[in-house]
């Protein structure tokens, strides 16, 4: 339980990070760097949640449909 809330967390970290550089700086512009520079995990670590940044953005877009 403990592992999958912490997983949970760094994924949310990553998503959130990337939310707000893609608002400011647009998509193009952000590199997976800058995504984990700004939640503080590794680049190592978004490749554990994310094949690539495309796929992040996927996954964004498809929770802020369900929020709706």
């Amino acid at each position: 339980m403990k592992f999958r809330r912490l997983k949970d967390q760094r994924r949310g970290q990553l998503m959130a990070s990337a939310l707000g550089l893609f608002a400011a700086r647009g998509f193009s512009t952000v590199a997976i760097a800058d995504i984990t520079r700004a939640a503080g995990l590794s680049v190592g670590a978004f490749y554990l949640y994310f094949p690539n940044k495309e796929e992040l953005l996927r996954q964004l877009v498809a929770e802020a449909g369900l929020a709706l």
